[in-house]
């Protein structure tokens, strides 16, 4: 997580309308009066802001400031005592030196307050809310007050706006105590040159990962995890029947019965090769487990592909994003003092902006236990979404986040199983393992056919009755042999959830 400072000292004030909003316009004092003796009466003091931060004011990225509010409370109690508006002219720069500004804007940071009174003073940039008259508002449709509230401090709530910030329309705020003695009375003005505004929305872009997780992968790696439970079906049938293949097996090579003629016959003396085929077998169980996995994964994509699809669509084909919040969890107002709030009449989803990068960019508020989000809309049709995540910004800080769309895959509880006998090759299963090379080119002893073939009688063997096969295994073979395991129905159906990941781009 990024944080962007801007120790841009404020100045300007805009007098532009602001309906909902009570202003108090500073009556200068004609030229030439402009006198702390000419403005201040018995028990008042005069106080000059200014807005000649110096280097710190002349960054990069300066700060840009288009209107600024300037809100004076009793800091017991929290009554208004004023609040006016200072215009600041689109040609000029800011920050403004003393130098730089109008004889009105001069007058507009000079204040004069009482003796002996304990005041909150504020300066609170772009909180007009004709600044946000785009996208759906215009002339005809205004855009709705972003203050509420401020008559009394501590129920004063600035909104955010319901399209995404500009460049040139960011919160900012400073706010200190003033409290002046009439003990020490001043000789001269109170100068406050440390009128430094900060930054006080959040701004989150989220993009997606170059190389989305595959959805063979998310479903091999969460649904079939290797310590997982339909994993565990596959591994558990998987073993039973293969030690009971292996002690079949055995059993029948070494019985040799003297009336067995025939295949049978060339069977029996193909033991080597049993007891090489058993072995490989009771050591590399895994292979099987493996391939059965891959099996049941592969059908799983083909059943629910049309989901994964629209969300791992480019990034740089989407035309809108709406990011949704848990409930109630948007921290959509914050107070004077900084605090988060979640207001229920308003939006509990964010309205995100595309980035020439092909990101999500959103704005917000820091906000103690708010600020969770699950998902996210895309281009109106689309809704990718996971377990639940919150970057836990402070305000005037920039986090970016990487979205895989659909890291893994989860199931209900009760999702549907289905349990039947399939049948599975043994020689795909095991051609990779060590040593079945060598195996499969074994010399068949008294038989002109392929180890697998010989090895293959047994499944015809027919005394199951001994011990020697049962009869499951009668009539099968190496390459259709047969297992019966539980496994989930996956459809397009509600019974299962593609889950993104998001990750911090800084700390992946």
């Amino acid at each position: 997580m990024k944080t962007y400072l801007y120790p841009l000292l404020a100045g300007l004030l805009s007098l532009a309308a602001c309906t909902n909003d009570t202003l108090q316009e500073i009556a200068p004092v004609a030229p030439g009066e402009n006198t702390p003796a000419a403005n201040t009466g018995k028990g008042t003091f005069f106080v000059d802001y200014s807005v000649d931060g110096g280097a710190s004011t002349r960054a990069d990225n300066p700060l840009k400031v288009q209107t600024l509010d300037y809100y004076v409370y009793y800091a017991e109690g929290g009554e208004l005592v004023k609040h006016r508006r200072i215009r600041i002219n689109p040609n000029q720069s800011f920050p403004l030196t003393r130098e730089d500004m109008t004889w009105e804007q001069r007058q507009a940071l000079q204040d004069t307050l009482q003796y002996d009174v304990k005041y909150r003073t504020l300066f609170i940039a772009n909180v007009d809310s004709t600044l946000f008259n785009y996208g759906t508002y215009g002339d005809t449709n205004p855009h709705p007050a972003v203050v509420t509230g401020d008559t009394l401090y501590q129920n004063a709530r600035i909104l955010l706006p319901n399209v995404p910030f500009h460049e040139d329309n960011y919160y900012c705020l400073w706010e200190d105590t003033l409290h002046q003695l009439s003990t020490a009375p001043l000789n001269g003005p109170m100068k406050r040159n440390d009128v430094l505004l900060q930054r006080i929305v959040t701004r989150t872009d989220i993009k997606r990962v170059e190389t989305p997780t595959t959805l063979y992968d998310a479903i091999a790696n969460s649904v079939y995890a290797e310590d997982g439970e339909w994993y565990g079906h596959i591994k558990e049938e998987v073993d039973q029947k293969i030690n009971a293949f292996i002690t079949y097996i055995t059993k029948c090579v070494g019985y040799n019965l003297s009336h067995t003629s025939g295949n049978m016959k060339i069977f029996e003396k193909n033991d080597k090769a049993v007891e090489k085929l058993t072995e490989l077998l009771s050591n590399n169980k895994k292979a099987i487990y493996d391939y059965i996995k891959d099996k049941f994964v592969q059908a799983y994509v083909e059943d629910i592909e049309e989901l994964y699809t629209p969300r791992v669509i480019d990034w740089a084909n989407i035309t809108s994003a709406q990011i949704n919040y848990d409930a109630s969890q948007r921290a959509n107002a914050i107070g004077f003092d900084l605090t988060g709030h979640h207001d229920s009449a308003l939006s509990n989803t964010a309205l995100g902006q595309i980035t020439d990068e092909h990101s999500i960019r959103f704005f917000g508020f820091q906000g103690t236990a708010l600020n969770s989000f699950s998902s996210i809309t895309l281009n109106n049709t689309t809704t990718i979404s996971g377990t639940s995540f919150n970057t836990n910004q402070s305000i005037n800080t920039h986090c970016g986040l990487i979205c895989d769309p659909v890291k893994s895959v989860t199931l209900e509880e009760n999702i549907s199983t289905t349990s039947g006998e399939d049948f599975y090759d043994l020689t795909e299963a095991m051609k990779d393992v060590n040593g079945w090379d060598d195996f499969t080119k074994m010399d068949a002893v008294d038989s002109d056919e392929d180890i697998i073939t010989v090895i293959n009688y047994f499944f015809g063997c027919g005394l199951w009755g001994l011990g020697h096969i049962n009869d499951e295994l009668e009539d099968h073979s190496l390459q259709e042999f047969p297992f019966s395991i539980t496994r989930p129905i996956i459809t397009t159906d509600n019974n299962v959830a593609l889950i993104w990941e998001l990750v911090n781009e800084n700390n992946p």
